[in-house]
């Protein structure tokens, strides 16, 4: 079945299902992408029943005037929609629980709200609440979600601009996931050659598809909510108070908070004694969750950063300065 055929089917379904009275053919037409288009209206209406029906969706037709029944329309009662009773475990009722957030986002949501719209403005009433899940109102989406959300559908690689790293990035988008309360995209970074996540808030300006559809596979098996687990930074449980040259370690930077040495001493801080700011440098508060990661960045800014607190972490970097410089003079030798 084609997206478009399926749009319109649920569309269709949707409009007859929250509608409190008869919908009337014309209103319909007017109302569903896909109906006002075309010039077979009739046929296509027609064909769209019946499968609604042969899938065992009940249609009931009659007519909203008492004097009259010749103006017939269709609608479907809740209570002939509804199924049973249906259990899910933890893992399948989280999983329905981000495929309808997803939806929520999609750009179907939207032809799905503008249908029910233009049955309001016909002055048809409306019940949202017949439909679980569908909100009404304007979604408060990604800007970039149906960009990757039709890139991921398509298996067509996506080209964008990426806040916290400064630089284009390619990537052959997996699949969309929301994480801590904030909307992902997973994939292959093409230039790093690396599976990477990125924050859709994060994208700058609108992300460009390239290439020809089908032109990547999902690797089999995968599963984005662990690689989402596996590919989020730990929490950062920890702080460090850092001397930044200005201009310099960018990165140190923007996850750091300026403070003031007093500031720092009123935070717990066990500074140097006769501690003094070096000429040019600003005091930074750097969250951290692991020694070695922050020992290795924080050696690698040289020159750049001058660690204060805590005690461990400052002998930590010292010593790994030792040993780079004592691995060169090896080499040299």
């Amino acid at each position: 079945m084609s997206q478009d055929k399926s749009e319109r089917l649920m569309n269709l379904t949707i409009c007859l299902l929250s509608a409190r009275r008869f919908v009337t053919k014309a209103e319909l037409r007017d109302s569903i992408d896909g109906y006002k288009e075309t010039s077979s209206f009739d046929r296509m209406f027609e064909r769209d029943k019946d499968e609604l029906r042969s899938n065992g969706i009940e249609i009931e037709t009659g007519t909203n005037e008492d004097l009259f029944g010749d103006n017939l329309g269709y609608r479907i009662r809740p209570d002939s929609y509804e199924l049973g009773a249906v259990e899910f475990d933890a893992d399948e009722a989280t999983m329905i629980g981000l495929a309808a957030r997803a939806w929520q986002e999609a750009s179907v949501a939207e032809a799905t709200r503008s249908a029910m719209a233009k049955l309001q403005a016909v002055g048809v009433e409306v019940d949202s609440q017949r439909v679980p899940g569908l909100d009404l109102t304007l979604p408060t989406s990604e800007p970039s979600f149906a960009t990757f959300y039709d890139a991921v559908i398509d298996r067509v690689r996506v080209r964008f601009d990426y806040r916290t790293a400064g630089e284009s990035r390619e990537l052959e988008p997996w699949g969309l996931i929301m994480h801590r309360g904030r909307w992902y995209v997973i994939g292959q970074d093409i230039g790093k050659s690396v599976v990477r996540m990125f924050r859709l808030s994060r994208v700058v300006g609108t992300p460009k598809r390239f290439g020809k559809p089908g032109c990547y596979d999902i690797p089999p098996g995968t599963n984005l909510q662990e690689l989402a687990d596996a590919l989020t930074p730990p929490t950062p449980d920890r702080k460090a108070l850092v001397a930044i040259r200005a201009g310099r370690a960018p990165a140190l930077r923007r996850r750091g908070e300026l403070v003031t040495a007093k500031g720092s001493r009123a935070a717990g801080f066990d500074l140097p004694p006769g501690f003094g700011l070096p000429p040019g440098f600003g005091l930074y508060e750097v969250g951290y969750a692991s020694t070695q990661a922050l020992t290795d960045e924080l050696a690698g800014a040289g020159a750049d950063v001058v660690v204060c607190a805590p005690a461990d972490l400052r002998d930590a970097v010292i010593e790994k300065l030792h040993a780079w410089a004592d691995h060169e003079r090896e080499e040299s030798a």
